[in-house]
């Protein structure tokens, strides 16, 4: 007995001083997300370390619980405010906050108004579908008085994410949905109560562990292993390809239907915050990559006639119910015929021109933006 709590002395022991090693070291992997009633989850205000996915990347989240320093809630007089909402691509953990299309855009519209006091916010968070944006542009967002909204959709996932029936389980069963009742949006907020959520919301002993960098690392480091186990042979591109053209199954019909009605009611309601509301369109790696030859086999492996199929229909809805929609993918590609600089990917553990944007695609993506916006007047 006293050889087993000898060796459970000395283990806990071993663990302290690897904990203390690495808290002096700052070396931490945190969970970055915490249970939120609004939008089933949150980033975790004032967490900061490091991320491995895609790249090495050292990420600080504000204690306001999103990218970047805090700001008044109460916007500068002769300010511009601009909202940026969407997942992990506007989030952007795989670069370094200064190069992150929020910041840039902040930067080049300073540029071209330099009597104005010009903020861009970054609201970004991975995982987050329309829905999500929605009830967080209804809430957390509408406090800082944005005067322009810019809601990011990726094709991607997106309309996936919009669905509780192709969300499945998971993660996807621990946020708020709408269901469509006729023409009629309809909250579902069932999340609240299942016991998953509750786990994460109120669960001591997990909330606990995962302060411990020691077990941060443990549990990154398992994610890691179990990407590599689990890796195939496809690319994303190649997995969501069916996404370029019209489906006759009905669940994807309806997520794509939807979602076109989740985008609608996030101008609705940038209009009711007084709030000039724009989309932009983030390019799906297929689309823009430099490979001529890898998207020629799949258009055809995939009988896909129409990389930007779905581009053009929801630059028609923008057209139709007045907001204004930028495809960065086809901006992306006009530059793509001069250079075979890749926007996606090339990270040092991420495919090559696929996965997120890399520091050029946020670059490009903050131009074309920023040549819209300083073309305004500032007034708007």
């Amino acid at each position: 007995m006293k050889s087993i709590v000898l060796k459970l002395g000395l283990i806990l022991v071993s663990l302290a001083f690897i904990e203390l090693i690495l808290r002096i070291t700052g070396l931490s992997f945190p969970v970055w997300s915490i249970a939120d009633d609004i939008t089933g989850w949150t980033l975790k205000p004032n967490a900061r370390g490091w991320n491995l996915r895609e790249s090495f990347q050292y990420i600080e989240i504000s204690d306001q619980g999103f990218r970047g320093p805090s700001v008044s809630v109460k916007k500068p007089e002769n300010g511009l405010r601009i909202a940026v909402l969407g997942d992990s691509f506007i989030e952007g953990k795989q670069v370094a906050f200064e190069n992150l299309l929020t910041s840039r855009l902040q930067y080049y519209l300073q540029v071209c108004r330099p009597n104005t006091s010009v903020e861009v916010l970054n609201f970004g968070v991975s995982g987050f579908g329309t829905a999500q944006e929605l009830r967080l542009l209804e809430t957390k967002v509408r406090q800082f008085t944005p005067d322009i909204v810019i809601g990011a959709f990726y094709l991607g996932n997106d309309v996936k994410n919009n669905s509780k029936l192709l969300s499945g389980n998971g993660e996807g069963s621990l946020q708020p949905y709408y269901t469509l009742s006729g023409e009629a949006l309809e909250l579902d907020e069932t999340f609240k109560s299942s016991p998953g959520f509750a786990e994460r919301r109120y669960g001591f002993v997990r909330n606990k562990l995962l302060t411990l960098y020691f077990f941060q690392i443990g549990k990154e480091s398992f994610n890691i292993l179990r990407t590599l186990l689990n890796g195939d042979d496809h690319t994303e591109a190649e997995r969501e390809a069916f996404l370029f053209k019209e489906t006759e199954d009905p669940a994807w019909r309806n997520a794509w239907v939807l979602s076109m009605e989740l985008l609608e009611r996030m101008h609705l309601e940038a209009e009711r915050q007084h709030a000039q509301f724009l989309l932009g369109l983030i390019s799906h790696p297929a689309q823009v990559t430099p490979n001529n030859m890898e998207r020629s086999e799949l258009l055809k492996r995939y009988n896909i006639n129409d990389l930007w199929y779905r581009d053009r229909e929801i630059i028609s809805l923008g057209q139709e119910k007045g907001f204004d929609v930028i495809s960065f993918g086809m901006e992306f590609e006009k530059q793509r015929s001069a250079s075979n600089e890749c926007f996606h990917g090339q990270f040092h553990n991420g495919a090559a021109c696929d996965g997120h944007w890399n520091e050029h695609g946020h670059e490009v993506a903050a131009q074309i933006l920023a040549q819209k916006l300083c073309l305004q007047p500032p007034s708007q």
